[in-house]
């Protein structure tokens, strides 16, 4: 199928639609972003945006109303947005919903107007049209939701809830005595007119409304899924009729009555198919502690009306004769749970996070910006640099290996043990060219080179110096400690053999020094004469091992 509105091919009705941009959805048109301030306010126009620009302007709507975009939005969706205008000449508010022209509404159009005069269904003002958008021009309802209105109560009653239901009968009675279905009843679309305790309740958005003759059934699906009829999710051949409002009724009541939905999702693993099954099969029940001060009366009215047999299900003439519905009985005067259920409900908290997310462009002021501002952009960008420096330092860390490869390698290598020399470091460390601990240098040396290395000299300041790759760091800790362990025996063997002197009972006697000196240097005669005796011993040892090793051999 070829595309009907790429710019790639010229659709037929070009001038309708294509003038500068392919589609500009009526959500990001009419919000205060950088197509929205190039088209309605532009600085620098070219060409197509003076034209767009030219013929918003002359629009018979913007002629009559004036829209704030910098006001936060009343609602949207695929090719529509709903926002505050005010007329010029009267300054009186209007809610206006702007209708992108890719989308034919005239049937939404006529079905509210064929519902127009009820009290309880929102009023169409004015309908305008320009070559871009249709403006339905509607009453401007400031009360908020229902469930939202309800969430705000400190009490809300059983009494309270048979009023608002009597009013929405008598709304859905008036609109299928003109044949008109509404099809999308949810409280997302039941708005209240003011904040006042006294403020009536209106039905709004008939986007999914459908005039239905007499005996005439209806094949499409359209719902939203909590509130959906099971005759409308099973998609039977003989279709479903305007009793599927009487359901959505009958979920929006029970919510009201306890709080939650009764086909709400019982946990984040369940599935949408998982939740029609329940639908279709009308699985809810009463068990909740918040239905322990609902009156029996009230309960009886949900379960007439969700029955899943549309046949069985109240009828409409029923409801307007039902006592607890018309609120001719006496009612429970203890308060619903409610309005607390409805703050702490999981369900709830998730919808609205959803919805928050969807419309967080719209209220943090959303502005289609430059990509390098993104934050993906700004990743990529952190990434990238990041892997040059890495390419820098792989390089660098190369011509130093080169240096290595080089006839000559000079190391200076000293142990960290505190103590600084600030004298001449200037001179010292002129031509080195690492100066690390021990440790550090011993680990860079095994990785650059596999094959043993000779040890060239070793200072006494515990200072290293390598000349042609020829240092073996293991043979010289080996001598260090080897030579550092005897130096320690022979010096504890003297203070020892001191200690015997000093508290030698002879030593009680005064002694001349010339005595004291000779016996000294006796003990330290002894003691060489006892280490070159062990040394004596070694060799034989190891001469003994080399002959029986030789006969082995033989």
């Amino acid at each position: 199928m070829p595309p009907t509105d790429s710019p790639a091919v010229v659709p037929p009705n070009y001038d309708k639609i294509f003038k500068g941009y392919s589609y500009v959805a009526p959500s990001v048109l009419f919000t205060k972003n950088v197509i929205s301030d190039e088209i309605l306010k532009p600085a620098k126009q070219h060409d197509s945006t003076k034209l767009i620009n030219c013929k918003i302007n002359n629009s018979q709507f913007f002629q009559t109303y004036d829209i704030d975009l910098n006001e936060p939005i009343l609602g949207d969706g695929t090719f529509s947005v709903c926002r505050r205008c005010v007329n010029l000449q009267t300054g009186k508010e209007y809610a206006v919903k702007i209708v992108s022209r890719k989308k034919d509404c005239s049937q939404e159009i006529n079905l509210l107007r064929a519902c127009q005069g009820h009290s309880n269904v929102v009023s169409l003002h004015d309908v305008i049209q320009d070559e871009a958008h249709t403006y339905l021009v509607l009453e401007y309802l400031k009360g908020g939701e229902l469930f939202e209105r309800i969430r705000k109560k400190s009490k809300f009653t059983e009494s309270e809830a048979s009023g608002i239901l009597r009013k929405l009968v008598s709304a859905v009675s008036f609109m299928h005595s003109r044949g008109v279905v509404h099809r999308d009843l949810k409280p997302e679309n039941l708005v209240f007119t003011s904040e006042n305790d006294n403020a009536e309740i209106k039905v709004i958005d008939f986007g999914f409304a459908r005039l239905k003759q007499e005996k005439e059934s209806l094949h499409t699906p359209c719902f939203t899924l909590h509130y959906a009829a099971p005759e409308v999710l099973k998609g039977d051949p003989e279709g479903y009729d305007e009793n599927c409002d009487l359901w959505s009724l009958g979920v929006i009541l029970y919510t009201m009555l306890c709080g939650k939905a009764p086909f709400h999702a019982r946990s984040r693993d369940e599935n949408v198919s998982s939740i029609m099954g329940r639908i279709k099969e009308g699985d809810f029940n009463f068990n909740s502690p918040a239905w322990n001060g609902v009156s029996n009366e009230a309960k009886s009215v949900v379960r007439g009306l969700l029955t899943v047999n549309p046949s069985q299900r109240l009828r409409m003439n029923q409801l307007e004769t039902n006592s607890w519905v018309q609120g001719s009985q006496n009612f429970i005067s203890t308060p619903l749970m409610t309005p607390d259920i409805l703050l702490e409900t999981a369900a709830e908290k998730s919808l609205q996070t959803t919805f928050n997310a969807f419309h967080k462009a719209q209220r943090e002021g959303f502005r289609l910006q430059d990509v390098l501002s993104a934050k993906l952009a700004q990743r990529r960008r952190m990434k990238k640099s990041s892997s040059d420096n890495n390419s820098t330092s792989s390089s660098s860390f190369t011509s130093e290996g080169s240096l290595k490869s080089g006839p000559k390698l000079s190391l200076d290598v000293k142990k960290t043990d505190g103590k600084k020399d600030t004298k001449g470091s200037s001179s010292e460390h002129k031509d080195i060219v690492f100066n690390f601990g021990e440790n550090r240098v011993t680990e860079f040396l095994q990785t650059m080179s596999s094959s043993p290395l000779d040890p060239e000299t070793v200072s006494p300041s515990n200072s290293v110096h390598a000349h042609k790759n020829s240092i073996d760091t293991k043979v010289v800790k080996k001598r260090q400690k080897k030579v550092y362990i005897q130096t320690r025996k022979s010096e504890r063997i003297r203070r020892k053999q001191r200690q015997e002197i000093d508290l030698d009972p002879i030593s009680s006697v005064p002694l001349s020094k010339n005595t004291r000196k000779r016996k000294v240097d006796e003990s330290e005669a002894s003691i060489e004469s006892s280490a070159s005796t062990s040394k004596r011993k070694k060799a034989t040892v190891s001469s003994c091992r080399k002959t029986k090793k030789n006969k082995i051999n033989r």
